[in-house]
């Protein structure tokens, strides 16, 4: 068995996994609900995906940056939510964003959902 979470960013299949995943909408709908009360005005969601979170999180939110450094999700998230006036997506991993870009964003919520087994070194 080939053990994929650190190497995730740079194949397909996770996107196509995603894709598979959006049609639970009671799955989305309650892990979406787990956290609803806790979201502030201004988001970092870290591992968009194909923007599955982040359609949830733009109900909220007044303004969701997402991070997602896998090309396929990113094309996904983009098609989904690229003219969403409030959604903004980096195409890169965490550690290679601009510490200073972020900080000035001012977040006061960080959403990391089903990502952090992906991380080498969390």
């Amino acid at each position: 068995m080939i053990d994929r979470r650190f190497t995730q960013t740079q194949h397909r299949f996770a996107s196509d996994d995603l894709e598979t995943m959006s049609e639970a909408h009671r799955y989305q709908a309650h892990v979406f609900d787990l956290f609803r009360a806790y979201i502030g005005k201004r988001v970092l969601e870290v591992g968009a995906g194909i923007g599955t979170m982040s359609r949830s999180l733009l109900d909220v939110a007044e303004h969701v940056v997402g991070i997602e450094p896998n090309q396929a999700c990113a094309t996904r998230a983009l098609a989904a939510l690229g003219d969403h006036p409030r959604f903004e997506l980096r195409v890169c991993h965490l550690e290679e964003c601009d510490r200073a870009s972020l900080v000035a964003e001012r977040f006061d919520t960080i959403a990391c959902v089903n990502v952090l087994e992906h991380i080498e070194d969390d």
